[in-house]
């Protein structure tokens, strides 16, 4: 049971500064060490939040939480906790965006949606050809770190307030990816379908649009109010109390499952989408824009990046925000802080914040 854990009991002796943290890095093997310990599943909707708490609680044990600028971030944060998700507009400027789509296009990119999870024994791919005959493909850790903009972004002070906000501790910017997908590929494929994220207790990602973006070219969806349990449960109340226009099979299939339930792997979304499209489709929001546009969202809740339907391709990066070094970090090897020169601060807290993609000691 979560009560018989606390703090206390889990950190043996306590760094009061972020620079603390950092240099031994005891928050990192406490936190894992914990993680094992408790033996949950990120899918556990119910044991969860329980966890997120108590791992919030942890983090700031290890490095207490500074004060945040009051209207900075309120009211973004306000709508993300009660949607999901909340558009913060343009994060980056037109000509940002061409320094970083123009550096993007000089490297290679790699077949699947995340350099980590490619294609088994895909060489690296040039765009022009080769490249678009693929659904997805992805760039390497080493040259979105290397791209203009992008750490710094992930740097900046509303985002990070943003995530520290929504987390309740100084986040852990854990996973930066980006990947294009192509038109002309069918059906609904991996990320096109409504599912949920598991990296971690609690967790945010940053998509910006690299390119424009608009009901043709995958718009992201996301399913209001489907990232919190309780906020689901309501949801799903109402619906099952007046089922409407719901199809006859949605209204069987909820009558013979407990909601929360759904919250688990098979039901994550893959090859179900007529159900939740049925279900929620008031609640479901396109988000589109520009490139340069950008929206944080909570990806425990149902989200989606629709198929493309015309022939313009996407190209779109995530940064993402969570508790700790949860599994999302595990095969990733952590980039020099000096070839990055001036780029980023080396105050404490965006030391802290970035030690698990940065290596400072070198």
């Amino acid at each position: 049971m979560i009560e018989q854990f606390s703090a206390d009991m889990l950190l043996p002796y306590r760094p009061r500064t972020p620079e603390a943290a950092v240099d031994d890095g005891v928050d990192v093997e406490i936190l894992r060490r914990f993680v094992r310990t408790q033996q949950v599943h990120w899918s556990d909707a119910f044991g969860r939040e329980g966890y997120a708490a108590l791992m919030r609680e942890c983090v700031n044990a290890v490095v207490p939480l500074r004060p945040l600028p009051v209207r900075r971030v309120d009211g973004l944060a306000a709508e993300l906790d009660t949607n999901g998700y909340v558009s913060l507009g343009p994060v980056l400027t037109d000509r940002q965006v061409e320094e970083v789509v123009a550096y993007l296009r000089t490297r290679p990119c790699y077949a699947g949606h995340h350099v980590f999870v490619p294609d088994a024994g895909t060489p690296p791919l040039r765009l022009g050809g080769e490249a678009e005959r693929n659904r997805f493909t992805s760039y390497s850790r080493e040259d979105l770190m290397l791209a203009p903009h992008l750490v710094e972004l992930a740097t900046s002070p509303t985002v990070v307030d943003l995530a520290t906000r929504h987390l309740g501790c100084l986040p852990s910017f854990y996973s930066l990816n980006s990947f294009w997908s192509f038109p002309g590929h069918g059906v609904a494929d991996v990320g096109q379908q409504f599912h949920r994220d598991y990296d971690d207790f609690n967790f945010v990602s940053l998509f910006v649009c690299l390119t424009d973006v608009d009901e043709t070219n995958g718009p992201h969806a996301y399913i209001r109010g489907t990232h919190r349990l309780n906020s689901f449960l309501n949801l799903w109340a109402a619906k099952r109390k007046n089922p409407g226009r719901l199809k006859p099979e949605t209204v069987r299939i909820m009558d013979g499952t407990r909601p929360e339930k759904t919250f688990a792997n098979r039901w994550a979304g893959y090859g179900i989408d007529w159900f939740w499209e049925d279900l929620f489709g008031d609640e479901t929001d396109l988000i589109q824009g520009p490139a340069g546009t950008g929206f944080v969202t909570d990806v425990y809740g149902l989200h989606r990046g629709m198929p493309l339907t015309g022939d313009k391709p996407r190209l779109i990066v995530w940064i993402r925000f969570g508790l700790y070094a949860n599994p999302g970090t595990e095969s990733a090897t952590r980039f020099s802080r000096a070839r990055l020169g001036d780029r980023v601060g080396a105050d404490p807290v965006t030391r802290y914040v970035t030690r698990l993609i940065l290596d400072w000691a070198r």
